[in-house]
């Protein structure tokens, strides 16, 4: 009997009571310990691993870090594109974002070549983890928007409001398996001991297994930030598809600030302007640029 799992089981079986009490007391102290230093979230900052997370805090040095963007699109329900209607929606849009506090800037609305559909970009302040936060009011704007204009279709879509709608998801998706493994897992016990008593024993113990689990969670993030659930490479990488997502849609719409397109004479100038801007620029800034324009 030197083995001292099957030491504590014996000891566990010959004083059921004490080790009931223990085992509780336990799991209190950990919850308790858990709410009282509180979690200790992971910053942007704690991403920046690797080459990549080097270049990541050059371009921060550099004033050329991701901002949380959203976009809000306007177009007409159905039929012809109704340019007064869509044009007065786009006005009271921008009216209502800029008078939140979260959002930094509004850009003015960007018309596509058709003239069928109206683009409005809205940048929220703070870093973009802490987005999906302050992208609330903003939907809530975009919904009074299209109610007030029953007639156009007015949609909102970005980095902040993608990530808060896969947040919003999972967190549905785990209520909806607790309240079906729970039942579920409490019949099977049922069955196979018979006893009301005897099933309500593990399942009480993998509850608190998992309560005393969070509270340590909570206490290991004073030494390692919590990253939360999907928010290290899947957070960026979501990021990162949402934003060339939007570059792609701006390219399909031509999106233009005079509702007129020129690529090649775009192209050009754009090309003219990093050159001019590359041979003033540090090389470690370069660098950053050049990974900025390459994800």
């Amino acid at each position: 009997m030197r083995n001292r799992p099957v030491r504590m089981a014996r000891w566990s079986a010959r004083h059921p009571w004490s080790a009931i009490v223990g085992w509780f007391v336990f799991v209190v102290l950990c919850l308790g310990a858990g709410m009282a230093t509180g979690s200790n979230a992971a910053t942007a900052e704690d991403f920046r691993v690797g080459e990549a997370g080097h270049a990541e805090s050059m371009a921060a040095e550099g004033g050329l870090q991701r901002r949380p963007t959203e976009h809000v699109l306007i177009r007409a329900r159905s039929g012809g594109p109704d340019t007064g209607s869509a044009a007065a929606a786009a006005r009271e849009l921008t009216d209502r974002m800029a008078a939140l506090p979260e959002v930094a800037e509004v850009a003015a609305p960007v018309r596509s070549r058709d003239g069928h559909a109206l683009r409005v970009t809205v940048v929220l302040k703070g870093v973009e983890l802490e987005g999906r936060k302050n992208v609330v009011p903003l939907l809530a704007q975009t919904a009074k928007v299209a109610a007030d204009h029953p007639d156009l279709v007015v949609e909102e879509t970005g980095s902040p409001a993608i990530s808060k709608g896969v947040n919003d998801q999972r967190a549905d998706d785990l209520a909806l398996s607790e309240r079906l493994t729970l039942p579920v897992t409490l019949v099977i016990l049922l069955v196979v001991f018979g006893s009301a008593v005897m099933a309500g024993v593990p399942l009480l113990l993998a509850l608190s297994s998992i309560a005393a689990s969070l509270g340590l969670a909570v206490l290991a993030s004073q030494v390692l930030p919590d990253p939360g659930v999907g928010t290290s490479s899947t957070g960026r990488s979501r990021s990162r598809r949402s934003d060339c997502g939007s570059a792609r849609d701006h390219r399909v719409l031509g999106y233009t600030s005079s509702g007129t397109r020129t690529p090649s004479s775009t192209s050009s100038k754009t090309r003219d302007h990093q050159d001019s801007s590359s041979s003033n620029t540090p090389g470690s800034l370069r660098r950053a640029r050049s990974f900025t324009a390459s994800t």
